[in-house]
């Protein structure tokens, strides 16, 4: 599964392993997540800059289009400010050069491009008509009006009489019928006024021209005359300027209908964009939930598998403690790890197999010295029936020193029985002492080899109690983490709807941290009990030393009584055999 054995992991790298990789993937995630939301602001913000382009063109061109619309229909209203007409047209003119530059993208946008330059060649051609007025007045109307009333005031002088006096009236009548309907004709472009005006012109006219002698009436004539021709030219192109009206006011309206679709079409647009806009942030919500989720179900399996691991490499050499414990040195458990695990199974292997020596030699040192003792034993039970006849053989001596006198050569017989006997004695004493003597070298042995074996449960126990504090560290670690994770918690916490996610994953990594510290006490346990063993073998080794140094001495006291043996010996040996 794993390019490495996880039983070759040490324990320190075995539980700070899945918190690295928990970080290293949680550091990945923050990262993509950052690089993502980066990159989704930023298209967000370029896409929302372009709309609002688009929405801040669509109401510039609106704003033009609406004060162009106003400027037409003011201008419309006054037909003889030619100043107004001349802004009107620049206006227009403008307007034009704004949707040259405009590019739409959409339906309502295009449709407005095609509208606007046909609204404006209408509006222009209404305003054409305008300038035929100007001509028009400038023609026969401008002035007229000063000439007609100097003849009005002639004919009141009574510069006529009869006939012509009723006519001239007449012409007069008419001339100022004419200006009332021109006035009301360019005040509201009513062709029936025109026509009115037309008519009464050309009946002053017709009047007019039949007392041409007079010079007051021939000027008058030659004025009606012109006003006459302006209003022909007006009459002419009257026709034109209603159909330019209608078309410019139906273009208008279909102008305003699609500006209101543009504008709706863009509103629209916004909340399409907005609804778009959230509709990705939850779904790159979802991902990071799920990211956050995999990458935590990730860690924790390999947690899992890691803390399997221990278990079951642990597992070994408390298996081997608990053998030793129960007396039995004849089960081998060894792992073949390089971790602590490892080494601990592999030392208790070890100290296993030194005390099964160990025990061997105190068994084969205990059969020495058995077969030794009763060697002692013997010999010491035949030194005592050597001596009990020494001295049976003196009581005979004693009472029959007169009959050993006369019989010297049997007294030199028993004498020299009596040394070989006591000769035999001291070498049975010799021999039992070198035997002794064995039997203290090999205890003594023994002895070495268990304070050797006392040595290595020692260094077993403080082995223990390093793993013991490495068990600490962790526990400190998991506690650590279980902060961290409640600070990640009130920080989410603090975000709202955007800390969601890491609220989750920090709930998740306090429950990994709480895993960690139990599986860790766990441990811990394990590890006690497994000290404690280990003092206890201590303790049972250190007994058995004791109990060595007292066979120690006690063969030693043996010696001692056979060298005293010896001792007596060499006095009875040396004491003069008197005849």
């Amino acid at each position: 599964m794993f390019f490495f054995r996880l039983k070759d992991l040490s324990f320190r790298a075995s539980v700070l392993l899945p918190i690295f990789i928990m970080g290293v993937l949680i550091s990945s995630l923050a990262w993509w997540l950052y690089s993502d939301r980066t990159h989704q602001e930023q298209t967000y913000l370029n896409e929302r800059t372009v709309r609002v382009e688009s929405l801040q063109v669509a109401n510039d061109i609106g704003i033009e289009m609406w004060r162009a619309r106003l400027a037409v229909a003011l201008t419309w209203g006054n037909p003889r400010d030619m100043k107004r007409i001349q802004a009107t047209e620049q206006t227009l003119t403008h307007l034009l050069e704004e949707f040259d530059n405009y590019h739409p993208d959409n339906e309502p946008g295009r449709k407005l491009k095609q509208l606007v330059p046909e609204y404006v060649t209408e509006a222009k051609a209404t305003f054409a008509y305008f300038h035929t007025i100007d001509k028009a007045v400038k023609h026969g109307i401008s002035g007229s009006g000063k000439i007609f009333d100097q003849y009005a005031l002639h004919i009141a002088n009574g510069a006529y009489s009869g006939e012509w006096q009723r006519k001239a009236l007449t012409a007069f009548n008419h001339l100022r019928t004419t200006a009332v309907y021109y006035n009301g004709f360019v005040s509201g472009m009513r062709v029936s006024y025109l026509d009115t005006a037309l008519k009464n012109i050309n009946a002053a006219v017709v009047i007019l021209e039949q007392n041409l002698a007079d010079d007051m009436t021939a000027n008058t004539y030659r004025v009606a005359k012109r006003y006459q021709e302006a209003m022909l030219i007006l009459d002419k192109d009257i026709n034109g300027y209603h159909l330019s009206h209608k078309a410019a006011l139906d273009t208008g309206a279909k102008v305003n209908d699609a500006l209101i679709d543009l504008q709706n079409l863009l509103g629209e647009q916004g909340f399409i964009f907005a609804d778009e806009g959230l509709r990705q942030r939850e779904l790159s919500n979802q991902i990071t939930i799920g990211l956050l989720f995999a990458a935590l179900a990730t860690a924790v399996g390999f947690s899992l598998v890691l803390v399997r691991g221990m278990q079951a490499q642990l597992q070994l050499p408390l298996n081997a403690a608990e053998a030793i414990g129960n007396q039995d040195l004849s089960q081998c458990h060894i792992d073949d790890g390089k971790n602590e695990f490892g080494e601990l199974s592999r030392s208790l292997d070890k100290m296993r197999l030194n005390i099964r020596e160990v025990l061997g030699q105190i068994i084969e040192s205990s059969a020495q010295l058995s077969s030794a003792s009763e060697e002692v034993s013997a010999i010491s039970i035949q030194s005592s029936a050597n001596m009990h006849s020494q001295q049976e053989q003196l009581d005979s001596l004693s009472a029959a020193m007169e009959e050993m006198r006369s019989t010297s050569s049997d007294i030199a017989h028993n004498a020299e029985s009596s040394a070989n006997a006591t000769s035999d004695a001291a070498k049975s004493a010799h021999v039992g002492g070198e035997a002794i003597e064995q039997t203290v070298v090999a205890i003594r042995s023994v002895e070495q080899e268990m304070n050797v074996t006392t040595d290595n449960i020692r260094q077993l126990v403080e082995e223990s109690q390093r793993i013991g504090s490495i068990v600490d560290v962790i526990n400190a670690i998991a506690d650590q983490t279980n902060l961290l994770a409640l600070d990640a918690a009130i920080e989410a916490a603090r975000a709202g709807e955007q800390g969601r996610g890491f609220a989750v994953v920090a709930d998740e990594v306090r429950s990994l941290a709480t895993r960690t510290q139990s599986s860790t006490e766990e441990i811990g346990s394990i590890i006690k009990r497994l000290q404690e063993q280990a003092v206890a073998a201590e303790t049972t080794m250190t007994e058995s030393v004791a109990k060595m140094s007292q066979g120690v001495e006690a063969v030693n006291r043996s010696g001692d009584v056979i060298q005293e043996m010896n001792g007596l010996r060499c006095k009875v040996s040396r004491r003069p055999l008197r005849p």
